[in-house]
């Protein structure tokens, strides 16, 4: 997904040796964009709980096994050993309830 917005964006071929880089800076973006509009979702509720990052975090993803392979940058889910849909929805879980913590550490 880096490689194709930085070539749709700059007009030129990524070079192979920076794809790593705007790989990881891809999905640190995608990570902090969801954080904000996680942000914004629980700042209406009125009690903001860590526990709401386990939805948050699924959702984002299940919504990577959607859009990515839709974009034919991953394969379907079900082309995934359990073992890497489970590490990989395991991680994502991390996120979100680290997440949620956060935001309600910081909304105190």
């Amino acid at each position: 997904m880096g490689r194709r917005l930085f070539e749709g964006l700059f007009r030129r071929e990524l070079p192979n040796e920076r794809s790593a880089l705007v790989n990881n800076l891809t999905h640190w973006g995608y990570g902090i964009f969801n954080g904000a509009a996680y942000g914004i979702l629980a700042g209406s509720a009125k009690t903001p709980r860590a526990w709401f990052g386990l939805p948050f975090g699924a959702g984002v993803w299940g919504s990577g096994y959607i859009v990515l392979p839709a974009a034919d940058l991953y394969e379907p889910i079900w082309e995934y050993d359990r073992r890497t849909i489970t590490k990989d929805l395991t991680a994502h879980l991390v996120y979100g309830t680290t997440t949620a913590a956060i935001f309600k550490l910081l909304r105190r």
